[in-house]
């Protein structure tokens, strides 16, 4: 749709809602889906570079599109702390920009006990 516009915020908002449901955690984290239905057995593997590259890393989605160049909404939990990160035309690349934001987040904040 050429006037749907999404802002990396909204990708956040999205990705938060999903991961409250366990079937949506559990498939935005697989690095891989073995699917199999009567005659066909395949497996599917997940392209979010992130699941591989970070600990904690747990989803979930990378995008490409002419507007928004390469993009990510990321989460990684480390501690029970649960961190989103989303940026669209990335330049770096979405391993080493999640990385930063990620190690930015949980070395700068304290979460209450």
């Amino acid at each position: 749709e050429p006037n749907h516009y999404s802002s990396p915020y909204d990708m956040v908002t999205l990705a938060r809602y999903g991961m409250q449901y366990p079937l949506f955690r559990e498939l935005a984290a697989a690095t891989y889906y073995d699917i199999s239905r009567s005659n066909i057995a395949y497996t599917i593997e997940n392209l979010n570079p992130r699941l591989w590259a970070y600990p904690g890393a747990d989803g979930v989605k990378i995008g490409y599109t002419e507007n928004a160049g390469r993009a990510i909404v990321a989460s990684a939990t480390r501690d029970g702390h649960q961190v989103f990160v989303a940026f669209m035309r990335s330049e770096a690349g979405l391993v080493p920009d999640a990385t930063e934001l990620f190690d930015w987040a949980f070395n700068s904040f304290v979460w209450p006990e």
